[in-house]
């Protein structure tokens, strides 16, 4: 086992037995594709096998969230250098007074 890559699934020869990950998708898709739904819908291809396929709509919903994430994350970068300058003006204020 020291041979194979840590990515937690094992090469074709070993792999007889499918990881909770493929279970868990293979559940989700047949339960998209037995109801159906608004958001996500179950598909096949020859190119892709089975795959869930987002709306639009929700597609959009999770671009938005993205940017509000990103915008709080550059938000929180520059607040967190401004509080660095502030202290490291402190400290040096502190030093030539003392």
């Amino acid at each position: 086992m020291i041979f194979f890559a840590d990515t937690g699934t094992l090469p074709p020869p070993l792999n007889l037995i499918p990881n909770p990950a493929v279970l868990y998708d293979a559940v989700m898709w047949l339960m998209y594709r037995v109801r159906s739904s608004k958001d996500v819908e179950a598909r096949c291809s020859t190119y892709r096998c089975c795959y869930l396929e987002r709306s639009s709509t929700s597609a959009t919903h999770d671009e938005e969230e993205y940017q509000k994430l990103v915008s709080t994350l550059i938000q929180r970068y520059f607040l967190a250098i401004e509080d660095a300058k502030k202290e490291s003006n402190v400290k040096e204020m502190t030093s030539v007074k003392g």
